[in-house]
């Protein structure tokens, strides 16, 4: 078994010959289990175009996920329900009050997208007095990250990182995320303070 890549967040995804790749996560994928058997349950329940779920193995701190590679939908039919699986996600998504589900934590496979990363589901609301805005986004599907938003202010071009409509080319703002300088060399640090380009692969389904 090959170790073929790393993520920043410590997975690993391996290549075994003949053509099966895993992904190795160092946490536990209980959460994964458990909302993958109840989207199997919704589906069970009549649900169409149903969901796709990827294989998960729980081994409690630590565990294995099937790997999705990302293709193009090859008709106008196949689009059509992909978006229409995309809307029961975010049905699904609002009601486990979760969040963060941007471009980088979807993936489409054909006419399935495939949501990856589940670690934002349950999120609590996060109080601010000061802001209405911020107060009412805590009830909005908007808090969900799949359909477009884009973030910004006065002084930063605005940029949209949704699993929806996110798209290469834009820059993420200086001090939004952590990266590292000069990587591989003994002068390798942790730097805040630098835009990074946003490189978009897998969250569209193309036709």
């Amino acid at each position: 078994m090959k170790r073929w890549r790393d993520d920043a967040d410590g997975e690993a995804r391996l290549n075994r010959s003949p053509g099966l790749k895993v992904v190795h996560k160092p946490r536990s994928l209980s959460l994964d289990v458990h909302i993958g058997e109840f989207l199997e349950w919704v589906n069970q329940s009549g649900l169409e175009p149903a969901f796709r779920t990827p294989k998960i193995i729980d081994r409690g701190c630590y565990g294995w996920s099937e790997f999705v590679a990302h293709q193009p939908c090859s008709s106008r039919d196949e689009v059509d329900r992909y978006y229409q699986r995309l809307g029961g996600y975010l049905a699904v998504f609002y009601v486990f009050r979760a969040t963060n589900m941007h471009f980088e934590n979807l993936i489409a496979a054909g006419e399935f997208p495939v949501p990856v990363d589940l670690e934002t589901l349950f999120h609590p609301d996060v109080e601010d007095k000061e802001d209405p805005a911020t107060a009412a986004s805590q009830s909005s599907v908007m808090r969900v990250l799949f359909l477009p938003v884009r973030f910004g202010s006065e002084t930063q071009e605005p940029i949209d990182i949704s699993g929806l409509r996110a798209k290469s080319g834009e820059h993420r703002p200086a001090g939004t995320l952590p990266s590292w300088e000069r990587p591989g060399t003994d002068e390798m640090r942790l730097v805040h303070d630098k835009a990074m380009l946003i490189n978009v692969v897998g969250n569209r389904p193309g036709a």
